[in-house]
């Protein structure tokens, strides 16, 4: 899996081929579940995680996904983007 500019990978251990194999797309904030849903998962799936700083409006993101889903197979794949930055200040009508 490609670990450069394009995020980095975390792979899971396959030993043996047991349940289906998972794989999370996201930002920085799928750092923060990861965890709890391999612990959900464990001895039912095998997680892979790619943590990417690239927004859904980056035009080489179809590249890189291709790249990262060469890797597979998966079964399963959620896949939470980072959205483009919303624009700033108070009467900015992109901002929440």
């Amino acid at each position: 899996m490609p670990t450069d500019r394009v995020g980095v990978c975390k792979r899971s251990s396959l030993k043996t081929r047991r349940g289906p194999r998972v794989l999370l797309i996201g930002d920085s904030i799928l750092n923060g579940y990861l965890g709890g849903v391999q612990s959900a998962l464990k001895d039912k799936a095998y997680v892979d995680a790619w943590v990417t700083p690239t927004s859904q409006g980056d035009k080489s993101l179809p590249r890189q996904i291709r790249e990262v889903l060469a890797q597979g197979p998966y079964d399963i794949i959620p896949f939470q983007p980072r959205t483009a930055r919303l624009a700033e200040g108070p009467d900015s009508r992109g901002s929440v």
